[in-house]
């Protein structure tokens, strides 16, 4: 049996190793592949740099992660959202991700604005790609899948899925 993990943070700049040695020993663990997502412009372009050092193992993922668009603000996020919308056209992009929306690290009221405008100015960028959406989405589900309702057929995966049996299939139901 061979397996591909959807979510490795080996652009992750506290990982010292060497990448050859770590997809040696996931290839040896039957890890075969693993899709890089990126949570800001700098680990991105790193997912996309591994993806063309190994195309046919490592598959890049970029965007901006909801913790970073509350830490920079509306104006910031779209300057790197612009960034990441040029990234988006370069071949080998898998998905669009980590994106979406955070209330255990963030309070509601002061960023559901900031946070929502960036996951849906991503989520569009995923569906003029054609691509998956890669969504973290941590005590923030019923925001997400508002946002999702309105994007239903843009496919995508909830990482880090820790919510309720209840919101599982609300999220089934809209194709997540």
């Amino acid at each position: 049996m061979t397996l591909i993990d959807t979510h490795a943070h080996l652009n992750d700049p506290k990982l010292s190793w060497p990448l050859k040695d770590v997809i040696d020993r996931a290839a040896a663990a039957s890890v075969v592949q693993c899709v890089i997502p990126g949570w800001d412009v700098e680990s991105s372009k790193l997912a996309m740099s591994f993806g063309m050092k190994y195309p046919k193992v490592c598959f890049p993922a970029i965007g901006i992660h909801p913790q970073n668009v509350v830490q920079l603000g509306q104006a910031a996020t779209d300057q790197l959202l612009a960034e990441i919308e040029i990234l988006a056209d370069s071949s080998g992009i898998v998905a669009i991700g980590e994106v979406g929306i955070d209330y255990y690290h963030h309070d509601r009221s002061a960023t559901k604005s900031v946070q929502q405008t960036a996951f849906v100015r991503q989520i569009e960028l995923a569906k003029k790609h054609q691509i998956p959406i890669i969504i973290h989405g941590r005590e923030a589900y019923d925001d997400v899948l508002a946002v999702m309702a309105d994007f239903r057929g843009v496919p995508a995966v909830l990482h880090s899925f820790e919510a309720s049996y209840e919101v599982e299939r609300k999220s089934l139901n809209l194709g997540l």
